[in-house]
This record gives structure tokens, C-alpha cells and sequence, in this order.
């Protein structure tokens, strides 16, 4: 099994807003075709990109701070059995 990567926060920043600019990418070409056809509609269909962005960002960052901190919970438990072990 693939050892996993200590907790960064650059790369969790990285992730996060990568996440958000890949939605901000999908999302400008269908804003400029609906907002042809209606401007309201483009506003409505903005607002909604803008809260995908906002839930991308939380998404990531969710993920990747629970990965970190089970991995923590993981490395703690390790080092509690082997104290134990030891006789400590």
C-alpha cells in the first residue's frame, strides 16, 4: 500500500482552488451561451457557478484535511500500542 503524503497546507490550497478554477472553466461557456439567449438567466446560472466554486473548495479541502487527520489518528494509535508494548 502506497504510504500517504504528510499534510501540506500549499498543496491543500493548490487542490482547493484547482478544484474551484476547473468549475469556473466548465462553467463561463455555458454562462456567455445562456446569458445570450436571456441575461437573467445568466445571472441565475452565475450564482449558481459561483456556490458550485464555494462547494468545490469545501469538498477538497474536506477530503484532504480528514485524510490528514486520520492518518494522525493512525500514526498516534501506533505509537500508543508500541509504548504499550514496551512496557511504558
Amino acid at each position: 500500500m502506497k504510504e500517504p503524503q504528510p499534510f501540506s497546507f500549499v498543496r491543500l490550497v493548490f487542490f482547493a482552488l484547482g478544484a474551484g478554477v476547473l468549475v469556473l472553466l466548465v462553467s463561463i461557456p455555458i454562462i456567455l451561451g445562456v446569458a445570450v439567449w436571456s441575461p437573467l438567466a445568466g445571472l441565475i446560472v452565475a450564482i449558481l457557478a459561483v456556490i458550485g466554486v464555494i462547494a468545490a473548495i469545501g469538498v477538497v479541502s474536506q477530503r484532504m484535511v480528514g485524510q490528514a487527520e486520520q492518518a494522525l489518528k493512525r500514526e498516534i494509535e501506533q505509537q500508543e500500542q508500541e509504548r504499550n508494548n514496551n512496557g511504558g
